[in-house]
C-alpha cells in the first residue's frame, strides 16, 4: 500500500503543497500537468515510505459537511477612506485587516501580480506590499516553496501573521503546520465568502500574450471601478494605453465561469465555507437595506466572522469602516452537489484537447464567444438597471 500522496486522486489534490513541507528528504518536487496545474511528483530513489506527506495531506480527510457558517455573525461593511475604496475590488475591507497587522509590525501572506503579471502570492511587510495584493485575481495563484518556508519561520518566531487565500489552501496550512506540531494562535486567517475557484494559469498566460504585442504591460485589473462597482471592468495598460471593456462582455469571463477550465477539485468543492478561516470576505451582491449614501456605486463587501479570533479583530478596526450586521436579513447559500465524474472528465478531455492541438485562438472560438443576447443584456440593458436603481430592486424581490 502507498503511503505516499501519490496515492490521492488528481481531483482531490488542491495543490497547497503542504506535502513537500512535510516530507523529511525532499523527494517530493511538483510538474503541471497539460492543464497547467501543479501536482506533486516523488523522487522513488529518495523517498522512504514514512508516510508523513500523506498524513499531512488536507485531501486525506475531507472536513465535516455539517459545519459550515455555524454560528457565524454577517456583515456589510466598507472602508471610509475612499482612496482604498476606490482601488479595491468590493469594500476594502481586505486593506484595513492587512494594513492593522502591519502596523502592529505583523506580516501580511496575500496574492499579487509579480513584474510578469504572474499571479502568486507574496509576504508583505509594507503598506506598499499591501497595495499590491488589492484587488480580485480569477486566477490558480502560484505558491512557492519559499513562502511556505517563510511563513513557517513566522509562524515558529511568533509574529503577527494574516493568511488570506482559498478556503482550501487554508486548510491545507493549517494541517502542514498541525503535522509540523505548531500552534498557529498568531495567525488570522481570511478566505473568501464564495470561493470562485483556480482558473488555470496557462490560459492566463496566453491571454496576456495579445496585450504584449501591444507593448509593455503596465497595469491589469480583473475588476476596475472606472465605471463603477455593479459596473465592473477587465482592465489593460499595455504601451502607454489604456483597454477597458465590461467583464461579463469579456472573453475571460467564460473561462472563469468554466469548470473544465479550472482546477479538478473545484468543480465539487468540499471547502467552501470548511476551510476553518476567521473571517471571509467577498462582494455584498445581498438584499438588505442599507445606508442610502452607500448607494454610490463605489463598493460593498459582505464580511463572515466565523471565529472569537477574527471577531475581535474585526472590532479592532471597524473604526476605519462603515459597518452594518446583517446576519438574520441574508441567506447564505452553500453547494456541494455531486456530480458525473466520467461526463466531467469527458468536457476536461475535450477542452483541453482542443487547447492542446489548435491553441488558445480555436479555444475561445469554441467557449468564449459572447453571443448577442449577452452584449444587449449585460452591455445595454444591465447598466440602465444599475442606473435607475432597478438592479437592486429586482434583487430584493427574489
Amino acid at each position: 500500500m502507498d503511503k505516499t500522496v501519490m496515492a490521492v486522486k488528481d481531483r482531490d489534490c488542491v495543490g497547497c503543497k503542504a506535502c513537500g513541507m512535510l516530507c523529511p528528504v525532499g523527494a517530493i518536487t511538483y510538474e503541471r500537468n497539460r492543464e497547467g496545474f501543479e501536482y506533486p511528483i516523488i523522487d522513488a530513489n529518495k523517498c522512504i515510505q514514512c508516510g508523513k506527506c500523506l498524513a499531512g495531506c488536507m485531501a486525506d480527510k475531507k472536513p465535516d459537511k455539517g459545519n459550515s457558517g455555524s454560528g457565524r455573525k454577517l456583515y456589510a461593511a466598507r472602508n471610509k477612506d475612499k482612496v482604498i475604496l476606490k482601488s479595491s475590488s468590493s469594500g476594502g475591507i481586505f486593506s484595513a485587516l492587512a494594513n492593522d497587522i502591519i502596523f502592529e509590525g505583523g506580516c501580511v501572506y496575500g496574492v499579487c501580480f509579480d513584474k510578469e503579471f504572474r499571479v502568486v502570492y507574496k509576504r508583505g511587510t509594507s503598506i506598499e506590499d499591501i497595495e499590491s495584493m488589492r484587488g480580485s485575481k480569477y486566477v490558480e495563484a502560484y505558491v512557492s516553496m519559499d513562502i511556505l518556508e517563510g511563513f513557517v519561520e513566522d509562524v515558529k518566531g511568533k509574529r503577527k501573521i494574516l493568511f488570506s487565500g482559498t478556503p482550501c489552501q487554508i486548510l491545507g496550512m493549517k494541517k502542514m503546520c498541525r503535522q509540523m506540531g505548531l500552534s498557529t494562535e498568531n495567525v488570522t486567517w481570511v478566505d473568501f465568502f464564495v470561493c470562485s475557484g483556480k482558473v488555470s494559469s496557462y490560459l492566463w498566460e496566453e491571454e496576456k500574450q495579445g496585450y504584449l504585442k501591444k507593448g509593455q504591460l503596465e497595469q491589469v485589473s480583473f475588476r476596475s471601478k472606472r465605471k463603477g462597482w455593479k459596473n465592473y471592468e477587465m482592465h489593460w495598460k499595455a504601451g502607454g494605453k489604456s483597454y477597458d471593456y465590461d467583464s461579463l462582455t469579456y472573453r475571460w469571463n467564460k473561462f472563469f465561469g468554466n469548470s473544465v477550465a479550472r482546477r479538478k477539485t473545484c468543480k465539487a468543492c468540499e471547502y467552501q465555507g470548511r476551510g476553518g478561516a476567521d473571517i471571509s470576505l467577498g462582494d455584498f451582491w445581498y438584499s438588505a437595506p442599507l445606508p442610502k449614501e452607500w448607494r454610490d456605486n463605489q463598493g460593498i463587501s459582505v464580511v463572515g466572522v466565523n471565529t472569537d479570533s477574527g471577531r475581535k479583530y474585526f472590532e479592532r478596526i471597524q473604526g476605519q469602516l462603515e459597518v452594518r450586521e446583517v446576519t438574520d436579513l441574508i441567506k447564505e447559500h452553500y453547494k456541494y452537489s455531486d456530480y458525473d465524474e466520467e461526463e466531467e472528465d469527458t468536457k476536461r478531455k475535450t477542452f483541453w484537447d482542443i487547447y492542446e492541438k489548435r491553441g488558445y485562438d480555436a479555444l475561445c472560438e469554441q467557449y468564449a464567444k459572447i453571443t448577442w443576447k449577452e452584449r444587449i443584456l449585460y452591455g445595454m440593458i444591465r447598466p440602465v438597471l444599475i442606473k435607475t436603481g432597478l438592479l437592486d430592486l429586482m434583487r430584493k424581490k427574489k
